[in-house]
C-alpha cells in the first residue's frame, strides 16, 4: 500500500452469486435487479400446476417490501399476494407480457 492510502473495509461482492441472464461469447450479461413489476403484467408460474397470473396492484408494506396482488388468468376470483422478489426469480416465474 502506498502511504496515505487506506484499504476499504469489507469484501467486494462476488459475481458468482449474482443472477445471470445469459452468457454472450463467454461473458456473463448481468440481469437487472431493478426491473419493474407493474399492473397488468402476466407471469407464468414454472413447475407443475403453475398457471398464468396477472398483476392487479403493487403495494409496499410497512417495512418497505414490495408485493404484488395477482389474479389467476383463467379464474379471476382466485387471488394471491407475492413478494416482487419472488416474481423476479427466474426459477419460479416467467414474465409473459402485459395486458
Amino acid at each position: 500500500m502506498q502511504p496515505g492510502s487506506r484499504k476499504r473495509p469489507g469484501n467486494p461482492p462476488e459475481r458468482r452469486n449474482m443472477p445471470v441472464e445469459k452468457s454472450v461469447n463467454g461473458v456473463d450479461v448481468m440481469m437487472s435487479r431493478t426491473r419493474d413489476v407493474t399492473e397488468g403484467q402476466y407471469f407464468r408460474r414454472l413447475g407443475p400446476g403453475g398457471g398464468v397470473w396477472q398483476v392487479v396492484t403493487v403495494r409496499r408494506d410497512a417495512i418497505g417490501m414490495s408485493h404484488a396482488q395477482m389474479k389467476r388468468a383463467d379464474d379471476p376470483k382466485t387471488l394471491k399476494t407475492l413478494a416482487i422478489a419472488a416474481l423476479q426469480d427466474q426459477t419460479q416465474f416467467e414474465r409473459m407480457g402485459e395486458a
